[in-house]
């Protein structure tokens, strides 16, 4: 019996909770130890190594430093190779390409990025997205910047980011009409504006709206302060952290986003498989999981725009039916755990496939024109 394919899984996490990237790095983990992959799950990250106890998956704590592959790090990532014979290295996130990098050019060994946000040309170079043998995005926005800056197109693809399935269950009545957020809590996922959006909602509508917030993060304080100013305290509540959203989504009647940049929107999806429509700014990727009309409404982004969209929903309990049950259509469709492994499973059969590790290289010509227009724009001058 030939002996499983090993798969180094590293993961940098900015912060100890299990967001968004973390749920994926988690999913990655089990689905392929499910498959039949010998996965080493490598992280500084105490709760994702916590969510794998108890599966097949070899979790192992990393000491690392934010964009940078210090000689301990490299000199960890090649002993941890070694022992485990890997056959190749998943590095799922910018950091994690920096900080795996000189470990897979020493070894030798197959190097896959998987990345979760957009990078602009100065952050490709120092998260060396030149070096992995193929690259991961999680939408056709993140990939945008990529397309014409990588030079070996083949070793680009696009894979959705999957959901984990949620259990079952039931909605209990309520006369309340629930909105949910769930997001970190920095400024470019625009809890501001959605905060600011329930006071627009107070003035001009009479049902009885409690907006629910998941998520911690730096603004966490303000945001606070802002709901006080507001007045607002009585119809938001500020959750913190939830170690499981589902119960929450079970609950909700519409998701609420404020989002001033965003590679994918895994919250929509999961919503979706609660049958929940989505009111979200069209920006980022937001756009390839929601179809305006369909699935929910896109909108500008401003408080008074997600207001309007949010009042127009409240109103229109068949037209949430609708949306909700087309969003959990597109869940099954799309976002399924057997598509996003097969998907996995496709970039790695044609690496393990080539003799030689090519590095994906970068366009130095699109380059230094992305470099040019960069340096125009900054100047007012294009």
């Amino acid at each position: 019996m030939p002996k499983p394919r090993s798969i180094l899984l590293c993961h940098f996490a900015g912060q100890p909770t299990l967001r968004g990237s973390e749920r994926i790095a988690q999913v990655l983990a089990l689905q392929l130890t499910q498959r039949g992959y010998q996965v080493v799950l490598w992280t500084n990250n105490p709760a994702l190594l916590e969510s794998v106890k108890g599966s097949a998956c070899i979790g192992l704590s990393g000491a690392f430093d934010a964009w940078k592959a210090t000689p301990a790090t490299t000199r960890q990532g090649i002993e941890i190779a070694r022992r485990y014979q890997v056959d190749l290295i998943h590095a799922n996130s910018g950091v994690a390409v920096a900080l795996c990098s000189p470990i897979a050019k020493q070894l030798g060994c197959k190097l896959v990025g998987h990345l979760h946000a957009h990078y602009n040309v100065l952050d490709r170079f120092r998260s060396r997205f030149h070096r992995p043998n193929a690259l991961i995005t999680v939408s056709q926005s993140a990939a945008r910047g990529l397309k014409t800056w990588v030079a070996r197109k083949e070793g680009l693809a696009v894979i959705a980011n999957p959901v984990l399935p949620g259990p079952s269950i039931p909605r209990q009545s309520s006369n309340t009409f629930n909105l949910l957020t769930v997001a970190g809590l920095s400024r470019e996922k625009g809890v501001d504006r959605v905060i600011e959006a329930m006071a627009h909602l107070r003035q001009n509508e009479t049902k009885n709206i409690r907006l629910s917030i998941l998520g911690d993060g730096p603004e966490r304080a303000a945001l606070e302060a802002q709901t006080q100013a507001l007045g607002l305290q009585e119809q938001i509540h500020f959750l913190g952290h939830v170690k499981d959203p589902y119960p929450y989504y079970a609950q909700a009647d519409l998701l609420v986003m404020g989002s001033r940049k965003e590679s994918f929107g895994l919250v929509i999806a999961e919503a979706g498989q609660y049958r929940i429509p989505t009111v979200a700014p069209n920006v980022g990727g937001i756009p390839e999981v929601i179809e305006h009309g369909r699935h929910g409404l896109l909108v500008e982004g401003t408080p008074q725009s997600i207001a309007e969209a949010c009042s127009a929903l409240i109103y229109a309990p068949n037209t949430r039916r609708a949306m909700g049950q087309a969003a959990y259509q597109r869940y099954l469709d799309e976002f399924e755990l057997r598509r996003f492994g097969d998907a996995i499973e496709s970039v790695y059969s044609e690496l393990f496939a080539s003799n030689q590790a090519t590095p994906i290289g970068f366009d130095w010509r699109a380059t230094l024109s992305e470099l040019t227009k960069n340096q125009l724009q900054k100047r007012g001058w294009a």
